[in-house]
């Protein structure tokens, strides 16, 4: 998008997925790089998480 972030929906209803981008866009947080699934129920996927380690 022009605001910098990655978006992925689907072409198919792509106006009725896309209708309340402006206001969730307003909710992510910009320090973290990830992709905005605009498609149902919209959540933001971190792409920089970092995995726990697990203990044995």
């Amino acid at each position: 998008m022009n605001d910098g972030l990655t978006v992925q929906t689907s072409v198919n209803n792509f106006s009725e997925w896309m209708s309340p981008y402006p206001s969730v866009a307003k909710e992510v947080d910009r320090s973290k790089h990830g992709i905005l699934h605009m498609k149902m129920s919209p959540y933001f996927e971190d792409l920089n998480y970092e995995e726990e380690e697990v203990e044995e």
